[in-house]
């Protein structure tokens, strides 16, 4: 639940995907147990939400989204702009927020930001961990389900909201300068959900091209 970002995102990589891959086609949604298996790994290191049906009688319920436009420009932008790094990120909503994200070809749109709130100013919230997201999936789902999606950042994501430089909304520490416009980390208050004392657990985007929606995970 630190600073530190450890999916690397190397190069040669980001060149390869692009020279042999065709991202002129239409998005596409399936049912999947991949994003299920993420979901439920990535929830192993903290609230141990369950996603993958423990029997044959339980139907698998996570969807991937394939958004060939959005991996395309996300690709770009790693490309480009010299991002390094990505890292596994979720998102709580209504169901007016997953069907919109679903539906729309790059995924995140501002103009539906702030529905719950923008204490640090406009963009897209996001959790660093899987204990963030379980007050603000209103749409009726079990606690756990929620938008999965993949953040550019540099080694260290941007690291706003502990040291005494810092304020509530946005001031930054001079170390985090060169990417704290894009996006930047903060710290909420979630009683003994909290994962670590003193370690940011949320991240608000402002350039919401920078997040790769994956899917949606439905804990079961």
């Amino acid at each position: 639940f630190g600073k530190e970002s450890i999916i690397e995102l190397p190069a040669d990589f980001v060149d390869q995907l692009l020279r042999e891959h065709e991202f002129q086609v239409d998005q596409a949604y399936e049912v999947s147990s991949s994003i299920a298996e993420l979901a439920e790994a990535y929830s192993a290191l903290g609230s141990k939400f369950k996603y993958v049906p423990s029997s044959g009688k339980q139907a698998m319920r996570s969807e991937k989204w394939t958004k060939p436009p959005a991996l395309w420009q996300w690709l770009c932008l790693a490309k480009s702009r010299g991002y390094t790094r990505c890292r596994l990120v979720m998102h709580g909503g209504s169901q007016v927020t997953y069907d919109g994200v679903r539906a729309d070809p790059i995924g995140f749109d501002l103009q539906y930001s702030g529905q719950q709130g923008e204490a640090h100013n406009k963009g897209f919230y996001f959790g660093l961990s899987d204990h963030v997201t379980v007050g603000y999936n209103s749409s009726g789902k079990k606690a756990g389900s929620c938008i999965l999606a993949l953040l550019l950042t540099h080694e260290k994501i941007g690291w706003s909201h502990h040291g005494r430089n810092n304020q509530h909304g946005g001031v930054t520490l001079k170390e985090d300068s060169l990417w704290a416009e894009s996006y930047k980390t903060f710290g909420l208050s979630l009683g003994n959900r909290v994962p670590v004392t003193g370690i940011d657990n949320g991240v608000v985007v402002h350039e919401t091209n920078l997040a790769l929606p994956l899917g949606f995970a439905e804990a079961i």
